[in-house]
């Protein structure tokens, strides 16, 4: 997913940007909802990384932090590149060779008492090939190793198990409902995600539907650091690699405006997948709305690309 907040005062519920450019005072019991701008400033967007086809069933993504007033409606969509294939010498077999297209929709609001309640849904389609040329230009140009598979493939296998989960070719899924609430104190944050069950099973999308998290940051005007624990509740079709629960941090940095940078370090959700059981340290840099990922630490996703806005009202 790949979000966008407006400004870092709006999202904290003391000003807004006007139509003139001007700030404009939030009260936070203001009785109508006023859009303030179509597309919010890309600059200050801070997107979730993009996670991969077998652990986005138990992972829940950090999203943006709470508002302190008003609401928002989030919208992005993101081209993700899964480009490995891999057999672990454990008899683990995984093979992936997927792009996904993403987009999520999303909307939060605060209450009287300063709670936001948020929730969003998902939807993919999964294809192959698209990237695969220029990636593998890419990769040659950075010296690094990938060994393709069949465009379109998404497959789990256990030697001895007799059990393979496979997916092949393009298909569209739904993903799996999120619910959320926080508060923000100030800078600091807290939030309670829920992932729900009414995923689709294709590419694995819905195989860990339903999962707990809880996430706490503090943000500043230009810089932002946030942790979260994630409890799969159900474990799915995957459950032969020992799900397991997970944590994350990330931070992120102003630099030169409107450029972006964040690092996210996520454990994996699985304990006996041997290669994709290991922790994954991403890299992304956001310009004015456009975000770009590349993993710095193996296993997976490859690299994604996103656009996302925000519609922010008071």
């Amino acid at each position: 997913m790949v979000w966008a907040n407006n400004c870092r005062s709006a999202a904290q519920g003391q000003f807004l940007v006007g139509r003139n450019g001007a700030p404009e005072a939030v009260h936070p019991h203001y009785p109508q909802f006023v859009l303030t701008e179509l597309m919010a400033v890309g600059a200050l967007a801070l997107p979730p990384h993009e996670g991969s086809v077998l652990t986005q069933g138990y992972d829940v993504r950090l999203g943006p932090p709470p508002l302190s007033a008003g609401c928002a409606v989030d919208s992005s969509l993101s081209l993700i590149n899964e480009h490995t294939f891999h057999i672990e010498p454990g008899g683990v077999s995984a093979q992936l060779d997927v792009e996904r297209l993403t987009g999520r929709l999303g909307a939060r609001w605060v209450d009287e008492r300063g709670w936001e309640w948020g929730a969003q849904l998902s939807a993919h389609l999964y294809s192959g090939g698209l990237l695969d040329r220029p990636l593998n230009a890419y990769h040659d140009l950075i010296g690094l190793d990938r060994i393709v598979g069949e465009p379109g493939q998404a497959a789990v296998t256990v030697a001895g198990q007799g059990r393979t989960v496979s997916y092949q070719g393009a298909a569209l899924a739904l993903g799996t409902p999120e619910v959320s609430v926080g508060r923000a104190f100030g800078n600091l944050w807290l939030k309670a995600q829920l992932g729900t069950g009414l995923g689709s099973r294709a590419y694995f999308t819905n195989v860990g539907a339903w999962r707990a998290a809880l996430s706490a940051g503090v943000e500043q005007a230009r810089w932002g650091v946030a942790a979260q624990v994630t409890a799969p509740l159900v474990a799915g079709d995957l459950a032969h690699l020992g799900v397991r629960p997970s944590a994350a941090v990330s931070g992120w940095a102003q630099l030169s405006p409107p450029l972006r940078v964040s690092v996210e370090a996520r454990t994996s959700p699985f304990a006996q997948a041997g290669f994709f059981s290991r922790p994954v340290v991403s890299l992304q840099l956001a310009w004015r709305g456009v975000t770009f990922q590349e993993d710095l630490r193996a296993p997976l996703p490859d690299v994604a690309f996103g656009v996302a806005a925000s519609w922010r009202c008071r």
